[in-house]
């Protein structure tokens, strides 16, 4: 389960199909083996942060695999 930070789309609402809450603007880590998520980014719903925090949570994880 490798977990990648996403945000929403501008002026879109993702909900996380787990626990139906809303995908925080700023970004959330989410599991792109999950099928669910992989259709999301691949339509354009989610997109990585901009602030580079994806890099830093997934140089992050890694480092403490």
């Amino acid at each position: 389960m490798e977990k990648t930070v996403m945000r929403p789309s501008p002026g879109l609402i993702v909900r996380d199909p787990v626990t139906g809450q809303p995908l925080r603007a700023k970004g959330a880590p989410v599991d792109l083996s999950l099928p669910y998520w992989r259709r999301r980014l691949k339509q354009g719903d989610i997109s990585p942060p901009d602030d580079g925090a994806s890099a830093d949570k997934t140089a992050a994880s890694k480092k403490g695999s």
